[in-house]
């Protein structure tokens, strides 16, 4: 076991191999190290490395050509080849990071436990809240909660975490083993073993047994991008009475009682959608008021709207585009202001640069070419909007 995969070692002595910089920041190759340089979903240790004459914040560490390599932030001093340094881990963070890793094997097999056919797409630990992305059919809350169910089963259990090693060959035996073979490279395989529950290939760092977890409480459920994403937090106290009080108040809002409220919010988002969809319908068979004014010998139509069919307002700008004419449309959503600016093409106006400085000014952003472009800003700024854009084409 590398001192990096011990998972309580929290302050060892080592000697410095090499340094080279990297702008404000040392890149510093130790003789060997306490430090984990992330992988398999677990980011890297962070800490300090000092000595009598120099200190250093530890705020990457990473292998790069089979070494690795701690990024330092220099606070005071200088350090060279062959220094003695002391090595002091973040203790706080490397313990989350333990009950995180550990908590995301039991919750992943407390899922394959549900559904047979659940897949790893890849893993975020985070010391504060992780996530957990698996590819599934109809995976459900009612199967999230069961296997969440199961994971603190486990937990409170206290079941024995065996760290061993062993060969491809002997890691090929074990059929219930996660792993991809054909990534491995090197001759060894580390394997995490919770008794009677779970066998994992892996190079984080664990405890030596499932009750150090505390519990696991996932927060977030959604799909995204492809693949189910389940958010979670482990040894979870005050979090527990947060999460409480928001679904009391949401029962107290919707009026409503505890259990009732997911359904109740499905009722209300699915109204919601059926609305949008009647409100599309509507606007569809309405005409676009556009309202014109001229400068110099520019007409200038523009117009704000609220919600409305991002196409209907290209199909009007196409429509009402005439000879020496500027268009600028405002649709009003959610708090932000979409805005579509086009010219006709008698006109030689490079609107992306114009809608682009005009946005600039409202803390917005936008772009184009030629002769039309989009862009969006905070909607209270719409009308100071339209405004600027008539100063510049002036």
């Amino acid at each position: 076991m590398h001192p990096y995969q011990q998972p309580f070692l929290f302050e060892s002595e080592a000697t410095v191999k090499n340094i080279s910089k990297e702008d404000d920041f040392l890149l510093v190759e130790l003789d060997k190290t306490i430090f984990y340089p992330g992988g398999g979903g677990q980011p890297h240790d962070t800490g300090i490395i000092k000595n009598n004459d120099f200190e250093a914040e530890v705020i990457e560490v990473f292998k790069k050509d089979g070494k690795i390599i701690h990024k330092l932030k220099p606070e005071k001093g200088i350090v060279d080849v062959n220094d003695d340094v002391d090595l002091i881990l973040n203790k706080e963070r490397r313990i989350a990071l333990i009950k995180m890793h550990t908590g995301e094997h039991i919750l992943f097999k407390s899922l394959e436990k549900q559904i047979a056919e659940l897949k790893l797409d890849k893993i975020n630990l985070d010391e504060n809240e992780s996530s957990l992305f698996v590819k599934a059919e109809n995976l459900s809350w009612d199967i999230v909660f069961k296997a969440e169910d199961l994971a603190n089963k486990i937990i409170e259990e206290n079941r024995e975490i065996i760290i061993k090693k062993m060969t491809k060959e002997e890691a090929a035996e074990i059929k219930e083993l996660r792993i991809k073979l054909e990534r491995i490279k090197s001759g060894k395989i580390r394997i995490i073993n919770i008794k009677d529950f779970d066998w994992s290939a892996c190079t984080g760092t664990h405890a030596g047994n499932t009750g150090f977890t505390g519990n696991i409480f996932i927060t977030k459920f959604n799909f995204n991008h492809g693949s189910y994403e389940i958010r979670f937090k482990t040894d979870v106290k005050k979090e527990l009475f947060d999460f409480s009080k928001i679904s009391r108040q949401s029962a107290s809002i919707l009026a409503t009682d505890i259990n009732k409220v997911p359904g109740l919010i499905e009722k209300l988002i699915k109204e919601k959608d059926e609305f949008k969809e009647k409100y599309r319908e509507l606007i569809k068979n309405l005409p676009v008021e556009i309202k014109e004014e001229k400068i110099n010998n520019i007409t200038f139509k523009y117009n704000i709207f609220e919600n409305y069919e991002r196409k209907k307002l290209i199909d009007t700008i196409n429509e009402k585009l005439t000879e020496k004419t500027v268009i600028c449309l405002v649709n009003k959503s959610n708090g932000k202001a979409g805005i579509m600016l086009s010219c006709s093409p008698d006109l030689d106006y490079d609107i992306p640069k114009i809608l682009r400085e005009t946005l600039s000014e409202f803390n917005g952003k936008g772009g184009g070419r030629d002769r039309f472009a989009q862009g969006s800003a905070e909607e209270n700024y719409s009308e100071d909007i339209i405004e600027e854009i008539k100063k510049r084409i002036k």
